[in-house]
């Protein structure tokens, strides 16, 4: 189960509960002299309304992801390094690389979030997933030799939910910072990792994935 459906179950609970404390603040008794503690219900309700409009908007994100990652054909192939030929992943190299090779504010198409921003999230996770031996990538470990597909999905999920931005978006990026990982090789890679600097084999590696020629598209 993916992190975004784990996270619409999660989301009906809490609406759940919240149903349950906003019907308690509501059922409080009027009292014709002050009560010393009707503000602090009233304005607790208010919170409590305000994040119920936040479970709801991640409730819908969670509804739609399985269907919006099903869809991406850039999840179909097993092997990392087939991503390379992938004319979106060879777009977003470019993008990537000027953004840090700069450090202009260049943002992912059709996105509000600086392509360095949403990279260096990438990266974390993609340490997290080839470099620990955290519980929260366990079972996309045991199939990575096989199949990339299940740690890809769940970097997206995870950047989808972070930065509010669609699947395609969140894909590519996770898609992208898991291949220059594998080509500056693992052991390399996690040796030199900074959450906020990139090294140069990175750049590097960006930089050849960008130059690479792309397919001839039909219009």
């Amino acid at each position: 189960m993916s992190d975004l459906v784990e996270l619409g179950y999660g989301a009906q609970i809490v609406k759940s509960s919240i149903a349950e404390v906003i019907l308690v603040i509501q059922s409080t008794p009027g009292q014709s002299e002050p009560n010393p503690n009707r503000e602090e219900l009233q304005a607790a309700k208010q919170k409590v309304q305000m994040l119920e409009i936040d479970v709801k908007r991640l409730e819908d994100v969670a509804r739609k992801a399985e269907d919006d990652l099903a869809a991406i054909d850039i999840f179909a192939p097993v092997d990392i390094l087939s991503f390379e030929n992938n004319d979106s992943v060879i777009d977003l190299a470019g993008i990537v690389k000027r953004a840090l090779a700069t450090g202009d504010s260049e943002k992912i198409k059709g996105t509000d979030v600086e392509a360095r921003t949403m990279w260096l999230a990438a990266r974390e996770q993609v340490h997290e997933l080839l470099c620990t031996k955290s519980p929260r990538y366990s079972n996309e470990r045991v199939v990575f030799d096989s199949t990339v597909t299940p740690s890809i999905s769940v970097i997206t999920a995870h950047l989808m939910v972070n930065f509010s931005v669609a699947a395609q978006a969140a894909g590519g990026i996770a898609t992208l910072a898991l291949l220059i990982a594998i080509k500056v090789a693992k052991n390399a890679w996690c040796a030199t990792f900074d959450k906020t600097k990139v090294h140069r084999d990175e750049i590097a590696e960006l930089e050849k994935v960008s130059e690479r020629p792309k397919k001839i598209r039909n219009v």
